[in-house]
């Protein structure tokens, strides 16, 4: 009597090519996107002089912003802080 494979050893068998090529395939991008070299380098290009930063303060002399008053100082609260039992109703 021959041994035949069955439904289940045949499945197996295929998963386990598939699983072995999604390694293979894993194992290359990682290799590719971490391993070669870029097709340029930054640090060959030439140092930018950044621009000269000015600053205009002739808004701070403009007729509504000198209209304009501070907030009062807020004072300090005063008196008890919080209830004896936090979770009884306010009825």
């Amino acid at each position: 009597m021959a041994i035949l494979p069955n439904d289940k050893t045949k499945k197996q068998k295929y998963l386990g090519i598939v699983l072995v090529m999604i390694i293979v395939f894993g194992i290359f991008v990682i290799w590719y996107n971490f391993f070669s070299q870029p097709d340029f380098l930054p640090s060959t290009l030439p140092p930018q002089k950044p621009e000269e930063i000015i600053i205009k303060f002739e808004f701070l002399e403009d007729a509504v912003i000198e209209t304009l008053q501070p907030f009062p100082e807020i004072l300090p609260f005063e008196g008890e802080v919080g209830r004896e039992n936090p979770f009884v109703s306010y009825e």
